[in-house]
């Protein structure tokens, strides 16, 4: 049942981000703490919060139990401790219990658009909403394979439900990850389909921020910036503190060469999100290195290679190591960057290059070169 908790556990979080009242870390942050023993006062200094909030989902059957506690960050006391219980049927009202006790519990006051947030029930088909948590247990792993198992599981809510608006804009997300990482051999055609998926979510719900995020990675693939960057900064007009979304305008703003804008994305996402991924780093490295800035650079990529070895994180660290005139680390890393994806090359990189200006390609291009990329 891993993923049907891990999946609730998200659900609350993204619901109670949008509490205009209240400022809530991004899953990957808290989920690092996730099975682990420690003191919950050393957690709230770590992630930047007042209150942590702490339980277990068990499901036997139709039945769900709920066990939540809040707890003051700063005391380590609990300020309450509740049990809820009902059937999938009720799932969305008992995630709904628990955030209206912690707004009850924080005396935050909620606006016209936050209380109509809580009478939201995205899918009246339990089935549905447990393919859904499989799916995004999918997604999470972030390959080529696990996006496949993904798509395949949203499509399959769609089509128990084919009111989902969120299963359509999350099979739309997985075409636009495999587009923007070139795991697709249909490449064009993913795009295509990514869109057409995007477009039946935002008919269904225009609420859903992960469809604008989609949309400018899909028109980043096609190289048209400008309608990339707006629809970055409409995701986080819809949803202001979505880590994701922040990082997705800093990495569009970036491929402009608004690298002041993808800076100021980049800090608020790292803000909601403070035990950032490695692909946040791998951004603000990219940033830094065209900004000249390699020793920045290259501090930010090495911990991006350790949080997450990507072929994107290896490419620009590379990049800076000979910009440095670290050439052995630089041949060093082509030599790991080749382990990962042997098709690696400067045609290669020409072929699939997003910058919209060439001043930043060449830049990036000619330090490989001089890293020793293969041509």
């Amino acid at each position: 049942q891993e993923y049907f908790t891990d999946g609730v556990t998200e659900d609350l979080t993204t619901d109670l981000s949008k509490i205009s009242g209240l400022f809530v870390v991004a899953r990957n942050s808290a989920f690092a703490y996730k099975g682990q023993s420690y003191d919950m006062r050393q957690v709230a200094v770590e992630l930047g919060v007042k209150y942590l909030l702490e339980g277990s989902v068990r499901r036997v059957g139709d039945q769900v139990r709920f066990n939540a506690q809040l707890i003051d960050g700063e005391s380590g006391g609990h300020l309450w401790a509740e049990r809820f219980d009902g059937s999938m049927n009720d799932i969305f009202a008992l995630q709904d219990s628990v955030n209206r006790k912690i707004v009850e519990a924080l005396k935050v006051t909620l606006t016209a658009d936050d209380e109509a947030r809580f009478d939201v029930v995205e899918t009246s088909i339990p089935e549905a909403y447990d393919l859904m948590l499989k799916g995004v247990e999918s997604y999470n792993e972030f390959s080529r394979e696990s996006m496949d198992e993904a798509r395949d599981l949203f499509k399959q809510a769609a089509e128990l439900d084919p009111g989902y608006a969120r299963a359509y804009a999350n099979i739309a997300l997985t075409y636009a990850t495999q587009s923007n990482f070139f795991w697709a051999a249909e490449r064009d055609q993913h795009i295509r389909n990514g869109l057409e998926y995007a477009d039946r979510a935002v008919a269904l719900d225009a609420s859903i921020p992960q469809i604008y995020m989609t949309r400018s990675i899909l028109y980043l693939s096609q190289r048209k910036h400008q309608a990339a960057l707006e629809a970055a900064v409409r995701t986080v007009e819809v949803h202001p503190r979505y880590a994701d979304g922040l990082a997705t305008l800093a990495f569009i703003a970036c491929h402009m060469g608004k690298f002041e804008m993808a800076l100021d994305a980049m800090g608020r996402a790292k803000q909601v999100n403070p035990q950032s991924t490695g692909a946040y780093l791998g951004v603000e490295g990219l940033v830094r290195f065209l900004m000249t800035e390699y020793e920045e650079s290259s501090r930010l990529l090495e911990q991006a290679v350790e949080r997450n070895p990507r072929f994107d994180n290896f490419l620009t660290l590379a990049a800076t190591y000979a910009e440095l005139g670290r050439l052995d680390d630089a041949a060093w890393t082509i030599e790991e960057l080749l382990a990962i994806t042997p098709d690696t090359s400067q045609a290669k990189l020409r072929e699939t290059n997003l910058f919209m200006r060439d001043e930043d390609f060449n830049h990036l291009l000619d330090a490989l070169i001089k890293a020793g990329l293969p041509e």
